[in-house]
């Protein structure tokens, strides 16, 4: 996802519309098949997937998808997460904050109270308008799927993991020396030399691969 200028925060002007919803990778989780237009997305350029339900959460994990649209009931069993899509979201959040996550329902909740629209990105309700759907996607993909969103994200990640400040510093200063040599990068082996916890280093290698993603250094 080399598209991005150098400019942190925001996407590239000069990239077109239609390339960057081809390069953002979408998953949409919801039991209903046709709960949202994915014909009418995909034929203006968005690239989605579907899963009806979420059996295994690493895939997940691993931030395979920049965006996540999620249902709040009927996408997993007790075994895999309590708590149903909330339990996934919560898990996620608490995992990588930098995933985006869209909340995702039909059900008439009282969204400034319920915490399964407070802890996610942005909410898209049911029944799902096609050209609002394409508003919401292009705001949260100029919004969240930047430098800044990620940078902050992992962040929070080595906060959450017992670092201070200043550790964290030095470690955001490795990882920008690591991506200033534009090469494909193992993450993992690069942050166990600084990070002993190695759950934290996998962690940070999900969100440090998405910086390296959208970084373009001179």
């Amino acid at each position: 996802m080399h598209f991005w200028k150098k400019k942190q925060g925001t996407t590239a002007a000069s990239v077109p519309t239609a390339d960057l919803r081809k390069r953002v990778k979408i998953l949409l989780v919801d039991d209903d098949e046709n709960a949202l237009p994915l014909d009418f997305l995909r034929s203006n350029g968005f690239t989605i997937e579907q899963w009806t339900s979420v059996r295994d959460l690493r895939r997940l994990e691993q931030g395979d998808f920049d965006i996540i649209i999620l249902d709040i009931r009927g996408v997993t069993e007790p075994a895999v997460c309590a708590d149903d899509g909330l339990g996934i979201l919560r898990h996620l959040k608490e995992y990588n904050p930098a995933q985006v996550i869209i909340a995702f329902s039909g059900q008439n909740y009282a969204m400034d109270a319920h915490r399964f629209f407070r802890l996610a990105d942005d909410v898209l309700m049911k029944p799902v308008d096609g050209v609002r759907c394409i508003e919401l996607l292009d705001s949260v993909i100029g919004t969240a799927i930047t430098v800044d969103h990620y940078w902050k994200g992992l962040k929070d990640v080595l906060k959450t993991g017992g670092l201070d400040e200043r550790q964290c510093d030095r470690l955001e200063a490795t990882i920008r020396r690591a991506i200033s040599r534009k090469k494909r990068k193992d993450w993992r082996t690069i942050l166990a030399q600084h990070l002993d916890d190695m759950e934290l280093v996998a962690r940070v290698a999900v969100v440090a691969t998405k910086i390296a993603e959208l970084t373009v250094l001179a």
